[in-house]
């Protein structure tokens, strides 16, 4: 575009104001490396997400964590903090949404989950995980492919203007609730 037209100027604050969010979208995807998620543990990793979205200034947020306490393996932690980065990069790239609330669970029955939910555009869940689709989501796929691998279990639930909430939910074993309970 020529630079004497009426919109250069705004062409060209756009395309900075593109390359920053791509800037800040990759930070975020790269932003914990496998020994520091294990180093701060699970939740702390997903509160520095947290506060990473904060600062990008792309949604208001909100996090909840319940009181119980648990301990998962290595692999367990980083695998069920690599659903929670897919949750987001979704939310980022698809959703048009404003909000994003994050809740963490451990539950003395037995549980541990984490919830996200946000107020965006939402899905048709059942057409994304369809395999005969063309519009199956590789993310979506990706995450509950990964919870499977390590005994956890996702659900989406989401409509077309309803926004989309995700759970992410692990069974504890007995020693690690009698571990962290007493």
């Amino acid at each position: 575009i020529p630079q004497q037209d009426p919109n250069y100027e705004t062409i060209q604050e756009s395309k900075q104001m593109l390359n920053k969010a791509i800037f800040d979208l990759s930070d975020l995807t790269k932003s914990m490396h496998t020994d520091r998620i294990t180093q701060i543990g699970l939740v702390e990793a997903i509160k520095f997400e947290i506060e990473l979205l904060n600062k990008m200034k792309l949604f208001e947020t909100s996090f909840t964590l319940s009181e119980g306490h648990y301990h998962f393996d290595e692999q367990k932690e980083i695998f069920l903090f690599r659903i929670f980065q897919e949750i987001l990069n979704n939310i980022i790239k698809h959703s048009k949404a404003s909000r994003v609330n994050v809740a963490v669970i451990c539950s003395e029955a037995g549980k541990f989950r984490f919830v996200v939910k946000d107020n965006g555009q939402g899905f048709n869940v059942q057409e994304k995980q369809s395999t005969g689709s063309r519009v199956a989501g590789v993310g979506l796929k990706s995450m509950i492919n990964r919870a499977r691998l390590i005994g956890a279990h996702v659900s989406i639930e989401s409509q077309p203007g309803k926004g989309t909430s995700v759970t992410v939910e692990l069974p504890l074993q007995k020693e690690q609730l009698m571990h962290e309970w007493q």
